[in-house]
């Protein structure tokens, strides 16, 4: 039988060793990525869990084990903003210990003797939900761009800029590494003041730069050619 392709790992957060290797070995029986730094013991878990090294990563979260240990974990990397998809694992078949989970953050909750099948699907469906989300974001280095919202952020910190600034941004985190003609970046600034002049354009890439002054990100100009996003080092799209 086919089973469909899942586009990231998945990181299986458990309090206790044993569960945490079991969890991992049925996922990989599955055909599920399994990340190998997966915290399998309240100690690692409470320090590795939240740090997201890999955004497109699902959690499961075992809420077995030691009392009261998954939920606390779970509240935790709520509040340390680590929004990557979460799926517990209840251990029992209370309904209780379920709604605690989502309540505390989990985006969906299965009782403990859920099928392999049923189990595959809902990390499926956690994974087109990353799979989704990636899509908003064009990033260059530690500038991301979210095109949903038009809204930018570099490193962890969102980007304040002037409808002016956000509308070269976009242009030239569309195309980095590429350089794009003064003109082309006018005539999108038209789009919004019907009288401006070249000179505007230079005036907001200046004011662009000045924001980004303290970033691996740079703006490039070469006479003739116009203006190119790029980071120190090559590193660009991701």
């Amino acid at each position: 039988m086919h089973r469909p392709s899942v586009p990231g790992p998945v990181q299986v957060i458990a309090g206790e060793p044993l569960r945490g290797q079991r969890l991992c070995r049925r996922l990989e029986r599955l055909g599920f990525a399994v990340q190998a730094n997966a915290p399998q013991g309240p100690e690692q878990a409470g320090t590795e869990a939240g740090h997201a090294p890999d955004a497109g990563t699902v959690l499961l979260l075992d809420l077995g084990g030691p009392p009261g240990w998954a939920l606390h974990e779970l509240q935790a990397l709520r509040e340390r903003q680590d929004a990557r998809p979460l799926l517990a694992l209840a251990a029992g078949q209370t309904a209780q210990e379920r709604v605690l989970a989502l309540d505390r953050g989990a985006d969906d909750c299965v009782s403990g003797d859920i099928s392999d099948a049923e189990l595959a699907a809902r990390l499926r469906v956690q994974q087109r939900r990353v799979a989704a989300e990636a899509a908003r974001w064009i990033r260059c280095g530690p500038l991301a761009y979210d095109q949903r919202d038009r809204t930018a952020v570099l490193g962890q910190e969102p980007l304040r800029l002037s409808q002016q600034e956000l509308t070269l941004l976009e242009a030239l985190i569309r195309r980095p590494g590429r350089f794009i003609a003064a003109q082309v970046l006018l005539n999108g600034l038209l789009r919004q003041r019907e009288s401006l002049s070249l000179n505007a354009v230079q005036v907001q890439i200046c004011r662009l730069r000045q924001k980004l002054r303290h970033s691996a990100v740079r703006i490039a100009t070469l006479r003739g050619q116009g203006y190119c996003l790029e980071v120190e080092g090559g590193e660009r799209n991701r």
